[in-house]
């Protein structure tokens, strides 16, 4: 992979054998993918683990596992946030979907898996791409509602400490 260096896996079929050499064809089928980064130590105990799930089937080609499993995820961290977690939820996904200026027509399945009325409900099958968009969706939320805020608290922390230490341990206004 570009990105991360990691060794990605693909088989190709062979177009003709020489005797010193082996001509492939172009087309290649991908075997496994490189597994997905993330910071996983800000998510809610639980929603990590569904979420890691969730990645592991996308990386085994598993779209449709990969939807289910983002579905439980989201559910699982709307809990955490609390009770609008969902709607700040919500317009954290309408606003990757303006910036990535996705149709509505195209994101209405990503929708419907995140946001869907019940964990009853039928999930849409999900091909290759619309997964991948899905993956994108993912992190982005979850950047935005658990990643983000850890990152700024524990750095507003950081510095209230060294305010203190410097101000002999009291803490004055910034």
């Amino acid at each position: 992979c570009d990105a991360c260096n990691a060794p990605v896996f693909l088989r190709f079929a062979v177009k003709d054998y020489s005797d010193n050499s082996v001509e492939l064809f172009q087309n290649f089928v991908e075997l496994e993918r490189p597994k997905e980064r993330f910071p996983f130590s800000y998510l809610p105990k639980q929603t990590d683990v569904l979420f890691r799930e969730a990645l592991s089937c996308y990386t085994h080609n598993n779209f449709n596992a990969f939807a289910s499993m983002c579905r439980r995820a989201t559910a699982c961290a709307f809990e955490a946030m609390g009770k609008d977690g969902k709607l700040r939820a919500f317009d954290e996904v309408l606003e990757a979907q303006r910036i990535a200026e996705i149709d509505d027509d195209a994101f209405a399945p990503i929708k419907k898996v995140l946001f869907g009325a019940s964990s009853e409900e039928e999930l849409p099958p999900l091909n290759r791409a619309q997964a991948g968009v899905l993956l994108e969706v993912m992190k982005d939320m979850f950047y935005q509602c658990f990643v983000r805020r850890g990152k700024l608290t524990r750095a507003i922390k950081v510095r209230r400490f060294f305010v203190q230490e410097s101000n002999g341990g009291t803490l004055e206004s910034y």
